[in-house]
């Protein structure tokens, strides 16, 4: 008797970052304690992961950097065995297309979030778990002409930690025009976002905070702003830090490099004498610095958007996307849009007015009178005309648009991939309609 696998059904777990689209237009997400990859186009699970002994909590699609061959992803995941686990896909390999590529131990909790950055050759890794520590990996992606394979060598750089302050939430990026030097973002339990500033090949360290949130902070994602909108500083760009809280508001932090003293003097000449009382306490309130060999850089807050009336969970930029016509920059254009999923099952798409600066909510979705509580995590396809969510039942809700630029979301469409959320209690044979039944511990049966 030959049995043919034909359907793979799996709800995504309950947790905030538990879903992300990579650059290979795959869908991860985790189930339980597998990880899950999902064909939003043809609507299929393309693969089931094992590795992980116990509830997957996070997931995150990793680059692949010039020279690796014979490659076409990889995905990096954390879950409640205090385990990272780097997936690497064989393109040249269709009977194993995925397989473990490194185990990260070094965390005695459950890992809760992950972030990465790319910089030259060298793949950082950071990840937050619940014993109050915040890790450190590197990896060196070169041509392997060994038998070693890619994404196998991680080295732990630095242990930090945080003491008493769970941190939900992190990013990390690169100071534009600097090459080397991070600058990573922490936020959790006790409000406050802590950014932290590590110089080529060295450790992180603590130079600032942003307090503002009521409330947890439950995400943060970095952007560049595009060279046209930044102001004239010589050599130095502008980064903006998007931050969401169970206070229900969302948070718009711009980090840009301060004037010099010519610069300041002649905006004094130039600003008119009658500022408003608004323009004088922005100019004259405190602001959180430091300082790299290039410049001072400033933080401030930009703009607080307010719209959702429940806990934002997660928010996420639009990834840049390349131009339509050839550039005399080839970097990809990076659009000022903003995503972000609240448990008020709405996710609303942000944008600063052209005119005026404001930010403003452009378009809401979402469940409109359901029963259920709301969304977790929030994702934009890689071309930026799609985005996706996942819910209290599992499912993955997914929006798409004709184009590239999501303005008015007319078609909806929902993937309903939730059966079960946890392990299968029994699945007895239904001989008449010549299918399996099955029942999960999460009060659901599925056919």
């Amino acid at each position: 008797m030959e049995v043919v696998q034909e359907h793979v059904s799996a709800g995504c777990n309950r947790v905030v970052g538990a879903l992300d689209w990579g650059r290979n237009d795959l869908v991860a997400y985790a189930a339980h304690s597998l990880v899950v990859l999902y064909d939003a186009e043809a609507a299929k699970v393309l693969a089931t992961m094992v590795g992980h002994t116990d509830r997957v909590n996070c997931v995150d699609s990793l680059p692949i950097a010039d020279g690796i061959v014979g490659t076409s992803g990889a995905i990096a995941s954390g879950a409640a065995d205090n385990h990272v686990i780097v997936w690497l896909s064989h393109s040249n390999d269709p009977d194993k297309p995925w397989s473990i590529a490194a185990k990260l131990q070094g965390h005695t909790g459950a890992i809760i979030a992950l972030s990465h950055v790319l910089v030259g050759n060298t793949l950082v890794l950071i990840s937050s778990a619940e014993d109050q520590q915040v890790l450190v990996w590197e990896c060196k992606l070169e041509s392997h002409q060994d038998d070693s394979k890619p994404y196998s060598q991680w080295n732990l750089q630095q242990k930090l930690e945080m003491g008493n302050g769970l941190q939900h939430c992190l990013a990390v990026t690169q100071l534009p025009d600097q090459p080397g030097w991070l600058l990573l973002a922490l936020g959790g339990v006790d409000c406050i976002i802590r950014l932290l500033l590590a110089a080529p090949g060295g450790d992180f360290k603590q130079v600032c905070c942003l307090a503002g949130h009521a409330d947890w902070v439950r995400s943060l994602a970095f952007t560049h702003l595009p060279p046209s909108q930044t102001d004239p500083n010589p050599g130095l760009g502008h980064v903006l830090l998007a931050s969401a809280s169970q206070d229900k508001y969302l948070r718009v932090w711009r980090i840009q490099p301060q004037a010099t003293t010519r610069q300041r003097s002649a905006s004094s000449q130039e600003a008119p004498t009658d500022s408003s009382v608004a323009q004088d306490i922005a100019r004259y309130a405190p602001k959180p610095q430091f300082s790299t060999p290039k410049g001072q850089y400033t933080a401030f807050l930009e703009a607080l958007l307010v719209g959702h009336e429940d806990w934002v969970h997660s928010v996420q930029w639009q990834p840049p996307q390349p131009p339509h016509s050839p550039p005399q920059d080839p970097q990809p254009a990076q659009p000022l849009c903003l995503l972000s999923t609240s448990m008020d099952r709405t996710m609303m798409l942000w944008r600063p007015d052209s005119a005026t600066g404001l930010w403003m909510s452009e378009e809401s979705v979402g469940d409109a009178g359901a029963n259920n509580l709301g969304y977790f995590t929030g994702c934009f396809s890689p071309d930026g005309s799609s985005i996706m969510a996942h819910g209290y039942t599992g499912a993955l809700h997914l929006w798409r648009r004709p184009g590239h630029r999501l303005a008015s979301c007319t078609s909806i469409i929902i993937i309903n991939r939730g059966r079960g959320r946890a392990g299968c209690q029994d699945m007895p044979w239904e001989g008449i309609m010549a299918q399996w039944w099955t029942c999960a511990g999460a009060w659901m049966a599925a056919a």
